[in-house]
């Protein structure tokens, strides 16, 4: 089925994907306020990204939040 599927259509899905990822990390610099120098936009995106895959692959997305809250500690966000 997967050789079957157009290119096109599936590169547009990785491009939407792509998308969701970099407003998901404008929203999350947004949401950081004044503390969002100290987590760089490459860091921002890789924060989002790491969140998205913790709340796929944990019981209830659970995982999410609390990737979020650990990546974040770690760059001295409160």
């Amino acid at each position: 089925r997967l050789q079957r599927f157009p290119l096109e259509w599936l590169l547009i899905m990785f491009g939407m994907i792509l998308l969701c990822w970099l407003l998901n990390t404008l929203r999350l610099r947004l949401l950081l306020g004044d503390q969002r120098d100290k987590v760089s936009r490459l860091k921002s995106l890789g924060v989002v990204m790491s969140a998205e895959f913790a709340y796929c692959a944990t019981p209830g997305g659970s995982g999410g939040p609390l990737t979020i809250m650990a990546l974040l500690a770690r760059h001295g966000v409160r």
